[in-house]
């Protein structure tokens, strides 16, 4: 009968039995696992009315949590593009990967049929899809770009541009 690994027996594997992509591999099904666990439980608790957790919104607009993936799998593109070799192979990265598309992923078993932008706090019209933000308005010429919400509050949102 055979006992299970020590921790000492773990640490030689990882390192002596797995090449690179295979760590990166490992740390990314980790991220990916565990955010995804993690995420679902936490809407659960959201939805329910209880548990510490609430939803994040700034100016009145609720963030989405595929956002904060976009964001990581973002960071993890501007390494694979510039880092060194050294760099991309850091576990760090494979971890935010993994929590990238897990966080991505794990928005659609929240969007509702009208999709994930037609959630109440996002109702109302908004220049931009970030409030504040003046950029677009510049690129078109002053002209205001306006995020329309859906008829009847239901369907995605668009952009009318004058």
């Amino acid at each position: 009968m055979h006992s299970a690994p020590t921790p000492s027996d773990v640490r030689v594997a990882y390192r002596e039995g797995l090449a690179p992509r295979e760590r990166a591999v490992l740390w990314s099904w980790t991220g990916f696992t565990t955010t995804f666990g993690a995420v679902r439980a936490i809407t659960y608790t959201i939805r329910r009315g209880g548990g510490p957790f609430r939803d994040v919104s700034v100016g009145g607009m609720h963030l989405h949590h595929y956002l904060w993936g976009i964001g990581l799998l973002a960071g993890v593109g501007a390494v694979a593009v510039r880092g060194t070799d050294e760099t991309r192979r850091h576990p760090l990265v494979g971890l935010a990967y993994g929590t990238g598309i897990a966080l991505i992923a794990s928005q659609g078993f929240d969007a509702p049929p009208a999709g994930p932008l037609a959630s109440p706090p996002c109702r109302r019209p908004r220049s931009s899809y970030f409030p504040g933000a003046s950029t677009p308005e510049r690129a078109l010429g002053r002209r205001r770009a306006t995020l329309v919400p859906p008829s009847g509050g239901r369907g995605f949102f668009h952009v009318r541009i004058p």
